[in-house]
């Protein structure tokens, strides 16, 4: 499961072309609001917790059929111009969160987890980009970032 679960997410890596809306939009420095939210999915029960629907859709979409999703967390963060914003991930590691630029109402995330190579995402008012946020025991915990106003 875990060479299908590195190869996901770089197919659900979503880039999302909708505007995203900058908490300030003057001229000074750009910041945007998200919402991060750490999901355990796996194949070990059936449970689906509230909002989370559309991640087995999406993943369905790549023929991967989990069976179990549970939001280990959730929280609305601000990132502002270059400035690094850490998620502690269950399993011990770290994800690193980089606002490089918004542009034209898109947001241009670096998101790094661990050790492993920073990726590059675009993100809009609409829509979630999943980010494989590494294995635990009782699945793959997944970061889902969203527009702070709830898109999914």
């Amino acid at each position: 499961m875990r060479n299908a679960v590195g190869m996901c997410a770089v197919l659900l890596a979503a880039v999302l072309a909708a505007p995203v809306q900058a908490a300030n939009e003057d001229k000074g420095q750009d910041k945007v609001d998200f919402r991060a939210d750490l999901v355990l999915v796996s194949n070990q029960g059936s449970s689906m917790d509230p909002g989370l629907e559309f991640l087995k859709d999406m993943f369905a979409k790549e023929h991967f059929n989990f069976t179990s999703y549970k939001r280990l967390s959730s929280e609305t963060l601000r990132l502002e111009g270059r400035k690094p914003r850490d998620i502690k991930l269950p399993n011990g590691q770290t994800a690193t969160l980089k606002l490089l630029k918004v542009e034209h109402g898109t947001a241009t995330v670096e998101v790094s987890v661990g050790k492993i190579v920073a990726a590059t995402y675009t993100v809009g008012r609409e829509g979630s980009v999943l980010v494989n946020a590494g294995h635990r025991d009782d699945g793959e915990v997944f970061l889902v970032l969203s527009p702070a106003s709830g898109g999914k």
